[in-house]
């Protein structure tokens, strides 16, 4: 953001002459907002699942901030009626064998105006008592506003499947 500063004032040197109207401008000051802004958008394959099948799930996360995203936590409690499929974690078209989202795992820095999206899969294996269920994905992130000082920390939830 760039501030000017702008005096308008008058002044009347000679009591016999009209006022003086003068205008300044102060010098130019640029301000940097720095911050870093997560937007995370899930998605699954289907909004009906009968016992046996397998529901997938999308997670594109967008960094809409003016800033790299540092120390991403991916958290997505599987709901009642549906198990976690090992091995079925993707990041960025990379499997992550050891991912469970249930408790969570890291994922890459994202860099401001890139996404990354990760997607895992879960089978049906009893009716849930909420139904439908609802389910969200959390992720914690920092970023670092000035390296003089302790990065700042933020979260957010995405939209409810």
């Amino acid at each position: 953001m760039n501030n000017i500063a702008v005096i308008h004032y008058e002044y009347q040197p000679d009591q016999s002459l009209p006022p003086i109207s003068e205008t300044i401008s102060s010098n130019s000051t640029n301000i940097q907002f720095i911050d870093a802004i997560l937007i995370a958008t899930k998605s699954a394959n289907t909004v009906l699942a009968n016992i046996d099948e397998t529901i997938v799930y999308t997670v594109f996360i967008q960094n809409n901030g003016s800033t790299t995203t540092n120390s991403i936590f991916f958290t997505d409690i599987i709901e009642d009626g549906t198990v976690f499929i090992p091995g079925s974690v993707i990041v960025n078209n990379t499997v992550i064998p050891a991912a469970d989202p249930n408790i969570g795992f890291s994922i890459p820095n994202i860099m401001s105006g890139q996404a990354t999206t990760i997607t895992f899969q879960v089978s049906v294996t009893n009716l849930p008592v909420a139904n439908p269920t609802p389910n969200t994905a959390n992720i914690v992130y920092d970023f670092i506003f000035n390296p003089d000082f302790a990065p700042i920390q933020k979260s957010t939830t995405s939209n409810t499947t």
